[in-house]
C-alpha cells in the first residue's frame, strides 16, 4: 500500500526473470563486452611493441628542445 502511493510498482519474480532473458537478436553481455574489450586489447598490444625511450634518448631530446629555445 505505502509502495503504491510513492508509484512504486511491484511485478512478480516471473516478469523480472523474463525481462533478463537476451531476446533473439540481441547480443548477450559476453558478446559485448568482446567487442568493447578488443580494440582496448589491440591497443595495448601494440604499445608493447614500441620500444621505450632509453635515458639516453630522452637526454638527447631534451638538448635538442633546449637548443630550439
Amino acid at each position: 500500500r505505502i509502495l503504491g502511493n510513492l508509484d512504486i510498482e511491484i511485478i512478480d519474480q516471473s516478469e523480472v526473470d523474463r525481462a533478463q532473458q537476451p531476446q533473439p537478436g540481441e547480443p548477450d553481455e559476453e558478446a559485448k563486452l568482446d567487442a568493447l574489450d578488443d580494440p582496448l586489447r589491440m591497443y595495448l598490444s601494440q604499445m608493447g611493441k614500441v620500444p621505450l625511450l632509453t635515458r639516453e634518448g630522452e637526454v638527447a631530446i631534451c638538448k635538442r628542445i633546449e637548443e630550439a629555445e
